[in-house]
């Protein structure tokens, strides 16, 4: 239609230019056809007005800047028609949230822009807020009856409950999303977040009528869930530190009844959109060892395995602090603790760490290296602090739930839970080192159960901890317990050591180099079951035994280098034995790499 072009599109040209447009097929050429004719009958205007249709035509002969006015104008012209057909077009159905509607409304008559956008800026710091005591009263901050907070959530509930007509009568009414709209939602929903999220927290703050609390929290989780669909990590970890910071653990303040909730909407985030969190799995973590940290400072939930200790650190402390405020951070702890016994189901906290199994394989990468993140926190305290093991039980924990994942998620986890358990084993305070250690056979004993390929070297990498803590830790106490762990190990699953063979003769090398006579004696002692019950199981490792039984031969201890030798004899006289055997090519070429092996043993 337009006299500027010169050479019009063709049918055919049309159709062709539109292949393939329907998820990769042609959509039917009738259809096409029909198109193309109507098109060619009926001009379409970019406005209804008369005008248009010329205005477009000469705008070829227009300058640049008047191109540019007439394209703002069209463009505005098209944005209010488009408002007009939104307004006129017959709802899907009727408005199930219409309070939150009445609550943006009135939000803009108190206009509270400004200080939602300082409360949003303040919910990230622990100490700058005030909640409720635990029978509901409200501290000396809190916002009065008339505050726009307050008037907000009264005319969102009087607005609810008059079934969806909002403040002045009408109804709003919204449209259901589909698939389709997900490019469309992403940058409405980029828009929207910060000032919902401003809303919400201030909303949650100056409140604490629980319908009111409910209301915020419910909408922190769906915002939660839409931050995890369009993969938007700014909101979503905005919105989950909010919870933590609404959470109250990890502080010195009496909990309540949103406190509570605020507690639960995490968990089940954590629970129900676990694929997504990525980084912000530490901050639920956290919260999670928080509430096991509290729960313990009760009387009657104190268990051995959370204080590593004679409680010189809470004398430190009292000494910094003065008498009366620890017996106030005292006595609160044990309410809130009391409060959280009676509200809080420990399934809920139970089931974020079974519930690892049927995470993705990105997002249990993500849950271990946060884990290990907040254990090492619990290990490594600061102000003087005792150490805890909550996360590295549960990582012992995790890692049972995890084990039957294929072997190439699996070594992306295990990377990371190798370099931890090395690091933990190697720990200053005795107690961490010892359990750090335990913690790693219990797992070592359970991977032994299955059988390794061939060509494989996974229980080789299982091992090795071992061999890091053995080498780096200064403890005797825990070498002798890495020596004690071998044992076990070598005895309970003898059958199923594939590769595992290398890094047991490592850990006994690096013993025998040792100058303690106990230490030496007990590795000798794995040494000599090896050699005279599992002998044969050791063919295929058989220099690293060799290299193995030098070591103790070197050392200053007269009966344990002589008996090394007679080993050293036997090993010689199987090689010897095994190269005077004819064959093949193949076997040939073995009894040459044995040979070798041989001369070894002679040097």
């Amino acid at each position: 239609h337009n006299p500027g072009v010169k050479n019009k599109m063709s049918k055919d040209q049309f159709i062709n230019m539109n292949r393939g447009i329907d998820d990769g097929n042609d959509i039917d050429p009738t259809f096409m056809s029909h198109l193309y004719d109507k098109i060619q009958q009926e001009e379409i205007h970019m406005t209804g007005g008369d005008s248009a249709p010329s205005e477009w035509q000469n705008a070829a002969t227009l300058n640049p800047r008047k191109r540019q006015t007439m394209f703002q104008k069209q463009t505005e012209s098209l944005i209010k028609q488009t408002e007009n057909l939104i307004r006129t077009k017959k709802p899907k159905r009727r408005s199930i949230s219409s309070s939150s509607s009445s609550i943006l409304r009135q939000q803009q008559q108190h206009d509270t822009k400004k200080s939602a956008a300082a409360t949003a800026a303040s919910t990230t710091k622990n100490d700058s807020h005030d909640v409720s005591a635990p029978n509901g009263t409200k501290t000396s901050d809190d916002a009065g009856e008339s505050s726009p907070a307050n008037n907000l959530l009264k005319d969102a509930a009087a607005s609810a409950a008059g079934g969806g007509a909002a403040v002045g009568g009408h109804e709003d009414e919204w449209y259901d999303a589909t698939h389709a709209d997900l490019d469309a939602l992403q940058p409405m929903f980029d828009l929207l977040w910060c000032p919902a999220f401003a809303t919400f927290s201030l909303v949650l703050k100056e409140n604490d009528e629980p319908k009111v609390a409910k209301l915020c929290l419910d909408n922190y989780n769906s915002a939660v869930r839409l931050s995890s669909i369009f993969a938007m990590d700014t909101p979503r970890d905005a919105f989950v530190k909010s919870l933590q910071h609404f959470s109250l653990l990890g502080t010195i303040k009496p909990l309540g009844f949103k406190n509570v909730e605020a507690i639960k909407t995490l968990l089940h985030i954590a629970y129900a959109d676990g694929d997504y969190l990525k980084d912000s799995w530490k901050t639920v973590l956290q919260c999670i060892s928080e509430y096991d940290k509290l729960m313990r400072r009760s009387p009657a939930a104190q268990t051995p395995v959370d204080v590593f200790d004679s409680g010189t650190s809470g004398a430190r402390e009292a000494k910094k602090r003065g008498k009366k405020s620890i017996q106030r951070a005292v006595q609160i702890h044990h309410q809130n603790a009391e409060i959280l016994r009676e509200q809080l189901d420990p399934a809920l906290v139970d089931r974020v760490f079974t519930h690892s199994a049927h995470l993705n394989s990105e997002a249990i990468v993500d849950f271990v290296r946060n884990l290990t993140q907040v254990s090492q926190s619990e290990v490594y305290t600061t102000n003087n602090e005792t150490p805890r093991v909550f996360s590295l039980q549960k990582i012992v924990e995790i890692t049972y739930y995890n084990m039957n994942r294929i072997r190439l998620v699996w070594s992306r986890i295990w990377n990371i839970l190798s370099a931890y358990f090395a690091k933990a084993g190697c720990h200053p305070n005795l107690q961490v080192s010892l359990y750090s250690i335990d913690s790693l056979r219990q797992l070592a004993m359970k991977f032994l159960e299955k059988d390794e390929l061939a060509h494989y070297h996974f229980q080789k990498q299982f091992l090795q901890p071992f061999e890091d803590i053995m080498a780096n830790t200064k403890s005797q106490e825990s070498k002798a317990l890495i020596i004690q762990c071998i044992s076990r190990m070598v005895l309970g699953r003898v059958a199923n050591v594939r590769s595992g063979w290398k890094s047991v003769f490592i850990v006994l090398r690096i013993a025998a180099n040792d100058r303690d006579k106990s230490l030496v004696t007990a590795a000798f002692a794995l040494q000599e079951k090896i050699m005279v019950n599992y002998f044969t199981l050791i063919s295929k490792t058989l220099q690293e035994c060799v290299l193995t039984l030098g070591t103790f031969a070197r050392n200053s201890f007269t009966n344990i280098s002589l008996k090394s030798l007679d080993y050293i004899a036997k090993c010689a006289a199987h090689l010897a034995k095994e190269c005077s055997v004819e064959g093949g090519p193949e076997v040939k070429k073995e009894k040459k790499n044995k040979k070798k092996k041989m001369m070894m043993l002679m040097m």
